[in-house]
């Protein structure tokens, strides 16, 4: 129950942000300029204020690394390849299919919620989750979509691939925050007090925005698939996490974390992806919009079971 009730403000948050919507309080356009400034502003701001003062061997932590990243990696792999036709009957519909399994929000639902229960603690790891999605789960979907034969003469290089990667704001502001804890260079408490109230809008704008962007009418069309892909990433992704974490016997606080990235609904990074190369857009929309949906039942049952787990890492 004390978990319960520290997850609840952040669901119940989401919840507002679709109430205020669908009745019409607010318009559905509020949604797009929140997430801008959440994604270009608050992300940047907190992911570099906290990881630039955070313990370097606390972001080196290997384990978690292989937790999070190579389970993810392979469980993208395995249903890109060994799957059939469960998710769909060609490659490219595979491919994105299986992005948006294993793909996760870690920036706007990981991240914010990490950082309601846990506070700066709960920050680094989902800004590792990040980075592996952007940095690796990002080019190794896009290699895989170029070798079903890419856009028509869009193909990219792996320079531009690299620039796209290093130009995210979920990537560049962690980088820099490990350059500064690595180098052990402080940052000016001036600047540290603005980033921080500029960071600590991440949560409301987030979620709230998550919320108001929710389309039920999106999820009536391929229902069969998008119930798959949804099930694959709030279910399955995550008790592969959980089990490579046992495996691994990985820290308690990291397993904990790295099962919530993974547990969080679907990115909407495979959307823009989907977008990209002109696959499967309404599907993958509806499956993000569902997955976020169903997302706020699964996460709250992640956390209760990770608090049976590891009750040391809970209140009460």
């Amino acid at each position: 129950m004390d978990v319960l009730l520290i997850i609840a403000p952040a669901f119940a948050v989401i919840l507002t942000g679709f109430v205020a919507v669908r009745t019409r309080l607010l318009p559905e356009s509020l949604a797009d300029p929140l997430v801008t400034f959440a994604y270009f502003v608050c992300v940047p701001s907190l992911m570099f204020s906290i990881v630039a003062r955070y313990p370097l061997e606390g972001l080196l932590g290997g384990d978690f690394w292989l937790a999070f990243g190579g389970g993810s990696m392979i469980a993208l792999l395995i249903l890109r390849f060994a799957s059939g036709k469960l998710l769909g009957a060609d490659g490219r519909t595979r491919t994105v299919s299986a992005m948006t399994a294993v793909m996760a929000n870690t920036g706007f639902v990981s991240l914010p919620l990490l950082y309601a229960i846990f506070g700066d603690r709960g920050v680094p790891p989902a800004a590792i989750a990040n980075i592996v999605i952007a940095a690796i789960m990002i080019p190794l979907a896009v290699m895989m979509l170029e070798a079903t034969g890419g856009r028509e003469g869009s193909a990219l290089s792996l320079r531009c691939q690299a620039l796209q990667v290093l130009r995210n704001p979920m990537v560049w502001p962690a980088l820099l925050g490990f350059g500064f804890a690595w180098a052990q260079i402080p940052v000016p408490d001036v600047a540290e007090r603005y980033l921080d109230i500029l960071g600590q809008g991440l949560t409301p704008c987030a979620l709230f925005a998550i919320g108001a962007s929710i389309r039920l009418t999106t999820l009536q069309r391929e229902a069969g698939r998008i119930v798959i892909m949804t099930v694959l990433k709030l279910v399955v992704i995550p008790a592969f996490v959980l089990g490579a974490g046992f495996l691994l016997g990985l820290d308690p606080f990291l397993l904990a974390t790295a099962v919530i990235c993974a547990a969080s609904p679907s990115a909407n990074t495979a959307y823009v992806l989907a977008m990209q190369y002109r696959t499967q857009e309404e599907a993958v929309a509806a499956a993000i919009s569902l997955s976020t949906l169903v997302a706020i039942v699964t996460l709250p049952l992640w956390i209760l079971l990770l608090a049976v787990l590891e009750p040391d890492l809970f209140p009460g």
